[in-house]
């Protein structure tokens, strides 16, 4: 019998088959995240979840003079991204990331820690990979935009194979756990029902959050203070 981990992975394979050939709504998250990130020239970023490397693509068509490395589950993806010319290596973001410590500017996860059966401890791999003064750029999808109040007002299936669902004080909750600390919040866009048109928005009620969060020794858990 396989393996809850032999099921996702397998899951994942054939979700990389099925990835079209743009996505809009990925590409305008692709420029907020690069925009919130403030990179310099030079900077290491590293991409955790990064497919095909759109996200250094992205980079690439602004003009950012960085350092792009990609980890990714499919063998696929990372194919792919090799083709384009983009550093992405296969790896389990489920498992300890195969990077030294304190070794970049800034981490970028899009999408990724809803897929994860347990997110903490990407996070806490995130905090260890992270210079003192980096930054994360994580996104999660927001459990109340109207696709997630749809599917669950009609029991329609999740098709991406979510595992988790975040609000922002459960965000906050996890990333002090991790010793992050949340500094702004953003959002990405909302799809008008029935069309393919998307609006930029940072509102409650965009497709996705995104968080940007730094190491901190200071932090607060369940709105007190965490003390080590």
């Amino acid at each position: 019998m396989p393996s809850p981990e032999e099921r996702l992975r397998a899951f994942y394979e054939l979700r990389a088959t099925e990835e079209p050939e743009t996505d809009p709504e990925a590409a305008l998250r692709f420029r907020k995240a690069l925009r919130a990130a403030g990179l310099a020239p030079g900077e290491r970023l590293l991409d955790i979840g990064a497919k095909w490397g759109g996200l250094g693509e992205c980079a690439r068509s602004l003009g950012l003079k960085i350092e792009y490395t990609g980890l990714e589950l499919s063998e696929e993806h990372a194919r792919r991204a090799a083709e384009l010319g983009f550093d992405v290596r296969q790896a389990d973001a489920s498992a300890p990331l195969p990077i030294a410590d304190h070794a970049y500017h800034c981490v970028v996860c899009l999408e990724l820690l809803e897929h994860l059966p347990t997110p903490l401890g990407l996070l806490a791999e995130i905090r260890r990979v992270l210079r003192p003064e980096g930054r994360a750029i994580l996104s999660v999808p927001n459990p109340y935009n109207w696709i997630e109040i749809y599917r669950e007002l009609f029991r329609r299936p999740d098709p991406e194979g979510h595992l988790n669902g975040f609000t922002t004080p459960v965000m906050e909750n996890l990333l002090a756990l991790a010793g992050l600390r949340l500094e702004r919040r953003l959002g990405t866009s909302v799809r008008i029902p029935k069309t393919l048109r998307l609006l930029s928005t940072d509102s409650v009620l965009a497709r996705s959050r995104i968080y940007i969060a730094r190491p901190a020794e200071q932090l607060a858990f369940a709105g007190r203070e965490l003390h080590h």
